[in-house]
């Protein structure tokens, strides 16, 4: 279905906000019963409106266009429980409507990406999406129900094993995880509530209290045309030395083979965290080609409750030229354009209920930063109200002839502004 024109949309969206944040206060009690128990069913409703203010490039942003907006709301029904002590299983249901003002992957990509969350659009490690959505294109009203999770968990004292649509982390840093192959959060991701499901079965086996083994298995889409070549198998192996949690991964993806280790742990008064690997595609002409990645980070948290932490990346993949490594990054072939680019992160409660948070990336190659301030409102039970943006500097890019010069990786976006409303029941 089609919109009418820009202005009109970018109403529509705060409408639409507005009449979300006037909804009744949900009560922190479930729909019905427990999924700790038999069967329960609970779940969210949020709202989120973006405006962007863009900078003086017609070819990016079009003709005299200062400005572009959007709203999502999306509405997430959670099933589970434990009908047997051997068996569990969840299942996570999602509708959203999002009304855009532009064409723009801020609201998701095939790699679980995007600004706004990682249901934007199906992420990669999917046999199928099991979607539907009606609209044109991005710049329409669009409506779309998702399954988002559907698992099964058969536990025993030997082994578990899990089949089905399911989130898979093995990250231990905050903006840039490695190791975390499957439908990873982004560095610039404000929404982090939940992560997207993929298509997998995953087999952990303990050993002792702190150590085991895990091995995933992961199809991929059923439609491409080079099916096997799709699918990925992941070992990892976990324990605890000497305080720090350890672990070893390696196999093969869709892209190639990695292997990489990680650690964790707490030196008083800092906590401490790294992740390295070796990534080698199976193709070096049109890819990122053969290259290592490291992610180190401090953390703090004072008895102020001040929190602060500083990760630094680097890199050495992809071709020297900014623009070729910008168009690896939506699908995670590269974490980063930039090769060197240091995060930081404070967070501090103003009040009991009101906790203000800044983070920054800076990247070393270009001296561009995006700085991302924030503040979230505990409206009620169960309730919070999020205030945000995200600011970039650095030289824009210019236009040779036709062809666009990149001067800069975070230069090429634009400032954006957003508000969002999370309600749980």
């Amino acid at each position: 279905m089609r919109t009418g024109s820009k202005p009109d949309r970018i109403a529509a969206a705060c409408i639409l906000t507005l009449c979300c944040l006037a909804l009744p206060t949900p009560e922190a009690a479930a729909l019905y019963g427990d999924r700790l128990e038999e069967f329960g069913v609970d779940g969210s409703i949020r709202t989120t409106t973006l405006a962007t203010r863009n900078y003086d490039q017609p070819l990016f942003f079009g003709a005299a266009n200062t400005s572009d907006g959007m709203a999502q709301t999306t509405l997430r029904l959670v099933a589970g429980g434990q009908p047997l002590p051997w068996l569990k299983f969840e299942v996570h249901g999602v509708q959203m409507l999002t009304v855009a003002a532009f064409a723009s992957p801020l609201a998701g990509n095939n790699a679980g990406g995007g600004i706004l969350g990682s249901t934007g659009s199906a992420p990669a490690w999917r046999l199928h999406p099991v979607s539907t959505d009606m609209g044109e294109d991005p710049g329409d009203v669009t409506a779309m129900a998702i399954l988002d999770r559907c698992e099964l968990r058969f536990a025993s004292e030997l082994v578990d094993v899990i089949v089905g649509r399911q989130a898979i982390s093995f990250g231990k840093a905050w903006f840039w995880n490695p190791l975390d192959v499957f439908a990873a959060f982004g560095p610039m991701q404000m929404d982090r509530d939940y992560k997207p499901g993929v298509d997998a079965i995953r087999v952990e086996v303990p050993i002792g209290e702190f150590s085991g083994l895990t091995l995933v298995g992961a199809m991929g889409d059923l439609d491409a045309d080079e099916r096997w070549q799709q699918a990925g198998v992941v070992a990892r192996a976990f324990t605890t030395l000497y305080g720090f949690d350890v672990a070893l991964q390696g196999g093969l993806l869709r892209d190639g083979w990695q292997v990489g280790a990680a650690f964790s742990g707490e030196v008083e008064p800092v906590d401490l965290r790294a992740e390295v690997a070796w990534n080698q595609p199976r193709k070096t002409d049109d890819g990122p080609g053969g290259h290592y990645v490291g992610v180190f980070g401090i953390s703090r948290r004072f008895e102020s409750e001040l929190s602060l932490a500083v990760e630094h990346l680097s890199h050495n993949g992809g071709p020297d030229a900014l623009i070729g490594r910008i168009a690896l990054t939506p699908d995670r072939q590269l974490l980063q354009a930039s090769r060197n680019v240091t995060g930081l992160m404070a967070s501090y409660p103003l009040l009991p209920i009101l906790n203000a948070s800044m983070a920054t990336l800076v990247s070393w190659d270009d001296r561009s930063m995006m700085i991302q301030p924030g503040l979230l409102w505990s409206a009620a039970d169960e309730v919070d109200v999020v205030l945000g943006g995200l600011f970039a500097i650095g030289d824009r890019p210019v236009i040779d002839g036709l062809i666009p010069r990149i001067r800069s990786e975070f230069g090429t976006w634009p400032d954006m502004a957003y508000a969002q409303l999370k309600a749980h029941f």
